[in-house]
């Protein structure tokens, strides 16, 4: 969507990590000696998911090891987060993590099973990829002024979809909502990832929503 207000709202950030042993390991080994696996806290099909494959193949190069793609998604992210925070502290089982898992979900929930802070180790910060506004077509219109408009024509009766409470696509609506003044109804039944969104948006039952570019633009550019 082309207008004044940029659809590249939000963005996020990739990064690699590792749960940390509470201790120092007590028998150095040469590392790696066997399979790794790179969970993701989102479903397959997703943004995340398809970024983690393609670091899948040189990451096992570089290593020597073969690096397998292990999709866990629910929680808003949070059941990914425990799974590896919860794994054998060895540096076999890593994350692709975003905000979410790391700063918002702790922000936004009481408790949480893990913390980022004492339980993971940050390993490399591998990318940082924007959130485009996506519309169904069926909407009409063809910037972020005419969809502003719209929403201020049918207050309270446009919808979005979202990961649900806390996610960046939910901030980031939000932030938009906050800068145009526009009222938008949140579909509080989250999605596990943007795939299943966007699926839900081509179908007509959602109008909108925040999205990650790998499973969006294929889409934008085929209209």
């Amino acid at each position: 969507m082309n207008g004044q207000i940029s659809p590249w709202i939000g963005a996020a950030a990739f990064t690699f990590v590792v749960a940390v042993a509470p201790t120092a390991v007590a028998v150095a080994q040469e590392y790696p000696s066997r399979l790794v696996t790179l969970v993701v806290p989102y479903p397959a099909g997703g943004g995340l998911d398809v970024f983690a494959r393609m670091l899948a193949k040189p990451l096992a190069e570089r290593l020597g090891k073969s690096v397998v793609v292990d999709n866990r998604p629910g929680g808003g992210t949070t059941i990914g987060a425990s799974y590896v925070a919860n794994a054998a502290p060895d540096g076999y089982t890593i994350m692709l993590g975003t905000s979410t898992p790391l700063a918002v979900a702790v922000s936004l929930q009481k408790k949480l099973s893990y913390d980022p802070l004492r339980d993971f180790v940050p390993v490399a910060l591998v990318a940082n990829a924007p959130f485009l506004l996506i519309v169904n077509p069926s909407l009409n219109v063809r910037s972020v002024s005419e969809l502003v408009a719209l929403a201020k024509n049918t207050p309270a009766k446009l919808s979005y979809g979202s990961g649900g409470p806390g996610s960046p696509q939910h901030l980031s609506m939000e932030l938009l909502k906050s800068i145009t003044g526009m009222e938008l109804v949140h579909i509080h039944i989250p999605y596990k990832g943007d795939a299943p969104a966007i699926t839900d948006l081509l179908a007509g039952h959602i109008p909108m929503q925040f999205a990650e570019t790998t499973p969006a633009l294929p889409l934008i550019t085929s209209g």
